[in-house]
């Protein structure tokens, strides 16, 4: 069986503080791509090494674990996350969320043929699934999203928005005195001044 082609184009950010419960899922989701990518794991100074053991313990080369030296709250652990990422594009994924397994291979596939700072898309929610869906990704709808579209809802909720990591350290990351709508405004504030997209698949838990 051939190994799963790599893209060095995005990286999925997990910020992770001291809960244990989801993180391994959402960590396998993120290394269980058809296409992979390099995986951060971003430790808020956790009070423990679980996490640390559990990520040194895989001894997977696509995975970087980082530990803040001291807790940054939680919209300064995102806002890290931006700063120790290496690639072009970035997503931060929740430690108690995961990415279906073409969610990497639609990104990039969109991203290097189009022209958007940010690319959301659907999520399922509810009960967690206990089978990740099969593919039915053809014939994707993608719709532009502007600014005041988030008056109404917010069309690109964590999980599996991608954006540039340069366009987001330029807008100077999210505001914890929006907590606990920092990523709402973080979004709405991006699409007022960068095309934001939304790919109508759902990609992602």
């Amino acid at each position: 069986m051939p190994a799963p082609k790599y893209s060095d184009l995005i990286t999925v950010a997990i910020p992770v503080f001291e809960r244990t419960k989801y993180y391994k899922e959402a960590l396998s989701s993120a290394l269980d791509q058809t296409i992979q990518c390099c995986v951060i794991v971003v430790d808020n100074a956790s009070s423990h090494n679980d996490i640390c053991d559990y990520v040194t313990a895989l001894n997977n080369p696509l995975v970087r674990y980082i530990r803040n030296e001291h807790n940054l709250g939680m919209e300064g652990n995102w806002n890290a996350c931006m700063q120790y990422a290496e690639t072009e594009w970035l997503t931060i994924l929740h430690d108690d969320d995961i990415l279906y397994p073409k969610y990497v291979e639609i990104i990039v596939q969109y991203i290097l043929h189009n022209n958007a700072a940010c690319v959301a898309v659907k999520c399922d929610g509810g009960n967690r699934p206990s089978t990740i869906p099969g593919d039915s990704h053809s014939n994707i709808e993608v719709v532009d999203i502007k600014w005041w579209h988030y008056l109404w809802e917010n069309l690109s909720p964590f999980p599996g928005v991608a954006f540039l990591r340069e366009v987001g350290l330029s807008l100077g990351g999210f505001n914890a005195a929006w907590h606990p709508s920092a990523d709402l405004e973080f979004w709405s504030r991006l699409s007022e001044k960068f095309r934001t997209v939304r790919i109508d698949a759902n990609l992602a838990f």
